[in-house]
């Protein structure tokens, strides 16, 4: 699988119900790849953007489409939304942009 999609993360501040008040990654339900409990896994890119890179990470919330991370995501600032299901650590990957223009 050659197709994914780059996600930005947001951080947030939730003081809600939804999410603790601590600083929270925002991501896709989609980014998930792995769900165990609170523990779960993203691939991230590696530093020259062609490759998977599998990261634990720790749950906070699911809430409607998004997750709130509380840990793993750190020092990335891409998550990969698109194929998930298809990648393993190291698999190549081509980042493509999606332009909204369907």
């Amino acid at each position: 699988f050659t197709q994914t999609t780059a996600y930005d993360l947001k951080e947030c501040d939730w003081s809600s119900d939804v999410c603790s008040s601590d600083l929270m990654y925002l991501i896709p339900v989609e980014a998930l790849a792995e769900v165990n409990g609170t523990s779960g896994y993203v691939y991230t890119l590696s530093p020259d953007k062609t490759e998977a890179v599998r990261v634990p990470v720790k749950i906070s919330q699911i809430f409607k489409e998004q997750v709130a991370i509380a840990s793993g995501l750190e020092k990335t600032s891409e998550v990969v939304t698109s194929g998930v299901s298809y990648l393993r650590n190291g698999s190549k990957i081509r980042i493509s942009k999606d332009t909204g223009d369907n």
